[in-house]
């Protein structure tokens, strides 16, 4: 018998060595309602698209946030 991941959501993360978040724990990082996160996936770093899901690399979220905090 063949042995898989569980996910692709873990082989993803073990080969990037960056946890993924939810789009609801980049809502709650970002201080928006998840809904925005979903209408703006496409220009959020680090966005992921496993099948049906998207996920969002934390080290990009991260980095982005740092990014746009140490501008003001």
């Amino acid at each position: 018998m063949e042995t898989r991941p569980e996910s692709d959501e873990v082989s993803t993360a073990t080969a990037n060595n960056s946890p993924l978040l939810t789009p609801d724990e980049v809502a709650k990082a970002l201080r928006v309602h998840p809904s925005w996160v979903y209408a703006h996936q496409q220009e959020i770093p680090g966005f992921v698209r496993l099948g049906r899901y998207v996920r969002f690399r934390r080290v990009a979220i991260d980095e982005f946030l740092h990014a746009k905090t140490s501008c003001q």
